[in-house]
């Protein structure tokens, strides 16, 4: 727990000395000539800046090339639902096998595949993507910066989750691709891609079964989630630089919006536990193709992948959530024309969750301890049998 803290402590100082950087940055740099509509544009037009403010150009190279954060946040927003669309299908297939109680729609694979890709597809590819379309659409506007602060790298998070969806979902395509091709083709000579199936080792991945696994499509679906969680650390990252270094001249901290404040502590959390996900993934990697030992009995053991695993599911249901709270305090008044009670509060209590979002994971681990030594006290039919306590 003790490094936990140290590398939150660590990271949030980089972050602030980058945020005073770019702020110092723009206290020195020349001020910039007004246009007659009150905006500003370089002195020189065909400077960067100036050609981002220029007119955008039409058709597909428009959406392939935009740095602009409005047009990332609508392809934010396309892309998750589209994912969502996805993961929802694999809802509606789990529910009509749930019908009956014999397993008579789909097989148990099926199944097992659809409950793997149903859970990732709706808390990483969808929900997060249409929260960060939604703050990378309407953050700069609401703080009064004119994009966020790392263009490019913002693109860059975008772009890097098409293909972990690919790698992610690919054990449906290329099996389908598989049997299309089998019409024509002799199986044997496209027998590698019947290989490749759907993973069915569910959506938190326990080991042992992760590992032993002999699907090569489990490794595809782990490097999936790895550059997923790279694109999310990489957006939540400019979201927190942003908000530090990026605020307009007459916006202070005391002006911003409760829904930017969540956005704020939800990148926070992100920055946290997708960075703790990609160590694990990383290690279940080596696990599995180069003879590793970390969740291995003869190493760290199975256990450890649940614990390592959890710091970063337990603050994953907060990095959902609170973009909606904010959502909602921020809309709500607006519209019923009142304050919203107890703000201050409402803020605090905000960065409260983040902070305590990691350490929720101790009450799964009480409770997984707590089955355990029951479950040992009834093997030898004792309730005192439980020594060492």
């Amino acid at each position: 727990m003790a490094e936990a803290i140290l590398g939150v402590a660590v990271v949030g100082l980089a972050l602030a000395v980058l945020a005073w950087r770019i702020r110092a940055n723009r206290a020195t740099a020349p001020p910039e000539p007004p246009r007659p509509d009150g905006g500003y544009l370089p002195e020189n037009p065909t400077t960067e800046a100036g050609t981002e403010t220029a007119e955008k150009s039409a058709g597909l190279t428009r959406w392939l090339t935009t740095v602009d954060h409005k047009d990332i946040g609508i392809m934010y927003i396309v892309f998750g639902t589209i994912a969502g669309l996805w993961g929802g299908t694999d809802a509606m297939m789990i529910r009509t096998e749930l019908l009956t109680p014999a397993a008579d729609v789909w097989t148990e694979a099926t199944y097992n595949a659809l409950f793997t890709t149903h859970g990732i597809t709706m808390l990483i590819l969808f929900v997060t993507p249409v929260f960060f379309g939604l703050a990378n659409y309407f953050l700069p506007i609401l703080i009064g910066a004119d994009d966020l602060a790392f263009p490019r790298i913002n693109a860059l998070g975008f772009w890097l989750l098409p293909p972990a969806l690919l790698l992610i979902r690919g054990g449906l395509v290329v099996n389908v691709f598989a049997k299309f091709l089998g019409v024509w083709i002799p199986v044997e000579a496209i027998e590698f891609l019947f290989a490749i199936q759907p993973p069915e080792i569910g959506w938190y991945m326990y080991t042992p079964l992760s590992i032993q696994s002999a699907n090569p499509q489990v490794d595809f679906f782990l490097l999936g989630l790895h550059l997923s969680g790279i694109a999310t650390v990489l957006a939540s990252i400019n979201f927190i630089v942003t908000v530090f270094a990026e605020r307009g001249e007459g916006v202070s901290w005391a002006d911003l919006d409760l829904f930017t404040w969540t956005l704020v502590t939800t990148a926070g959390i992100a920055v946290f536990a997708f960075s703790l996900l990609g160590s694990a993934i990383v290690m279940l990697l080596l696990d599995r193709n180069f003879g590793t030992s970390f969740f291995a009995l003869e190493g760290g053991g199975p256990i450890l992948w649940q614990h390592i695993f959890w710091f970063w599911g337990h603050p994953e249901v907060y990095i959902l959530v609170l973009p909606g709270f904010g959502l909602m305090s921020y809309i709500l008044p607006k519209f019923a024309g009142r304050t919203l009670f107890g703000r201050t509060y409402v803020i605090y209590s905000t960065f409260a969750i983040g902070v305590l979002s990691g350490s929720a994971r101790a009450s799964w681990r009480s409770r997984s301890r707590s089955r355990s030594r029951a479950r040992s006290r009834s093997s030898t039919g004792s309730p005192r049998s439980g020594r060492g306590e």
